[in-house]
């Protein structure tokens, strides 16, 4: 794989010593039982050629030579029966130059221990994916459940900590990006059972202010989590905005057109 191995040697010399995690894309159901045509995220197949689904890699650079740890699905009779032929753990040493390959299930497991004594590390989260929470949902949280991304706020943080719980961490230092969806355009979508400042919004201010009064209140479900820990004393928490949204000035309530209007205004 001669492309992969020489976009991670041009990586390599710009970073010279740190780690790269980068994320493939994922299966999108058409329902349940049939999907639509995968198509591979653009910079996991520059980095890598790995055309499967549900895979990592990590690639370690140290003075300029990268190393890749590649996480694939491990190889399984009964599915490929329904799903196709997969590579597997040793497709990837064999014919994807990988300097090591894992289960994809192990990534949790094998990370900690393949960054340690790395200073900086390089990532790009995986966007929104009901997938990534989805084995710590509980019966009960069916309620805050209305978006296809994922659960609302105040369920995803104690879920979080559910699986902070059980990973161990102890005392060692740890850095979480984590990305909430409780608050996103159309704010007409928040279901009338978790309306709760105005039940019949009139406006879009109105229905932004029922969003992001979920948003506040999944805030300090998240600093109780923390205190219940006693972690809220040892942690620096940074909270900011994904991206702004037009609220009807100048007319527009579009993000698009948003920015030119402004800009167009100080021109």
């Amino acid at each position: 794989m001669n492309n992969s191995t020489e976009a991670r040697k041009n990586l390599a010399q710009q970073i010279r010593n740190g780690a790269v995690l980068i994320h493939s894309g994922n299966i999108v159901y058409r329902n349940n039982d049939t999907w639509y045509p995968f198509r591979q995220d653009s910079n996991f197949y520059y980095l890598t050629e790995w055309p499967e689904p549900e895979a990592h890699a990590v690639i370690l650079i140290k003075d300029s030579i990268p190393e890749l740890h590649l996480f694939v699905q491990d190889r399984n009779e009964e599915m490929e029966t329904w799903e196709g032929k997969r590579i597997g753990q040793e497709g990837a040493l064999e014919k994807y130059s990988a300097t090591k390959a894992y289960s994809f299930n192990d990534y949790q497991k094998e990370l900690p221990n393949l960054l340690k004594g790395v200073e900086e590390v390089f990532f790009r989260d995986r966007g929104f994916v009901m997938e990534t929470v989805k084995s710590y949902v509980q019966d009960d949280d069916s309620p805050y459940i209305w978006r296809s991304w994922g659960p609302e706020d105040n369920v995803f943080f104690k879920r979080f900590f559910d699986y902070y719980d059980q990973q161990g961490f102890g005392d060692k230092p740890m850095f979480f990006s984590l990305i909430t969806v409780a608050s996103h355009f159309p704010f007409s979508s928040v279901p009338e059972h978790r309306r709760l400042l105005y039940k019949n919004p009139q406006s879009i201010h109105e229905e932004y202010a029922n969003s992001i009064h979920l948003v506040d209140k999944g805030i300090a479900v998240f600093f109780d989590e923390l205190k219940k820990r006693g972690l809220y004393d040892s942690s620096i928490v940074i909270i900011t905005s994904d991206h702004t949204i037009p609220m009807g000035e100048h007319g527009i309530y579009q993000q698009g057109k948003a920015v030119l209007a402004v800009v167009s205004h100080h021109i």
